[in-house]
């Protein structure tokens, strides 16, 4: 796919500091950096019990054996790993706009990958078009970041797109449910709400992350075009006026709209983004603000 820029030091510093919002951890392994449903010997402190036979020593909360004389343990929260899967859209309509759909789509799962490597959830990555075009090994733990990233970049271009069929074949790779991130413009003619309403069903947490170029979102045309579809090739005539624009730009913001209806119905977090967006602003606020990071 488009090579994504360097993520900034600025904007690495900010991601060290975010962690992925997920609603319930997979408990895949307790040394994750979600909040466990259990209690455990390590992580962080949060009740203490009367010492019982066969406890571990090391446990003792000496400060309530100051305080009470009689022995405690200290209970603490374990911390689960999250299975984080993230899903590129390679079709050709995602290299249109400058900078391409592709070069943010990209971007953007480079700063998710280094946020879920950072906080030691399993990371995996695909690429689809018409059907799963690639897909990469786990990764786990920071210093896997450059592989990530390598794998990112090697991602295929592919022609046209069928959301619905790649998660389909997605769905029949996963031996467990987790949180699952699709990147993609939808300019698919398939049923993406059915997709991602099974996905959801399986116990996956899903957010969809529709990108989009201004140039689509604000075309700035008028007069008489030819309009070439970038992935089936079709040309189409056009005759552009002011108003035909402005009733285009309506039913771009009424498509959207139906979309964020349609992932609302069936469990789906769904966060808007545009080309014209710099990454810091997609992370630090516009993630933050559709509860994807704290």
């Amino acid at each position: 796919m488009a090579k994504p820029r360097l993520l900034s030091e600025e904007l690495l510093r900010g991601l060290d500091r975010l962690t992925l919002r997920t609603r319930a951890a997979t408990g895949l392994s307790p040394i994750g950096e979600h909040p466990g449903r259990l209690r455990s010997s390590s992580a962080e402190f949060v009740e203490s019990r009367p010492y019982a036979s066969g406890d571990d020593f090391r446990r003792i909360d000496w400060n309530v054996f100051a305080r009470l004389d009689v022995l405690h343990v200290k209970l603490t929260e374990a911390r689960e790993t999250a299975s984080l899967s993230l899903l590129i859209d390679c079709s050709e309509s995602m290299y249109f706009g400058q900078p391409s759909k592709a070069l943010l789509a990209g971007e953007i799962a480079r700063g998710l990958a280094y946020i879920g490597l950072n906080q030691l959830d399993d990371v995996r990555i695909y690429g689809f078009g018409a059907r799963l075009l690639r897909s990469s090994l786990p990764y786990r733990g920071r210093g896997h970041s450059h592989e990530a990233f390598a794998f990112i970049d090697s991602l295929p271009k592919a022609g046209d797109s069928d959301v619905e069929h790649a998660l389909e074949e997605f769905i029949a790779q996963s031996t467990n449910a987790g949180v699952v991130i699709v990147l993609s413009d939808l300019l698919s003619t398939s049923d993406t709400p059915r997709a991602l309403r099974r996905l959801v069903s399986l116990g996956f947490e899903v957010t969809l992350v529709h990108v989009l170029s201004h140039e689509e979102v604000a075309p700035d045309l008028e007069g008489d075009l030819e309009l070439i579809d970038s992935e089936t090739g079709e040309r189409h005539a056009v005759s552009l006026s002011p108003a035909t624009i402005d009733g285009y730009r309506q039913d771009v913001q009424d498509w959207r709209r139906q979309i964020a209806t349609d992932c609302a119905q069936v469990g789906v977090r769904f966060i808007p983004t545009d080309n014209e967006q710099p990454l810091n602003t997609v992370f630090l606020a516009t993630f933050r603000q559709h509860g994807l990071v704290d």
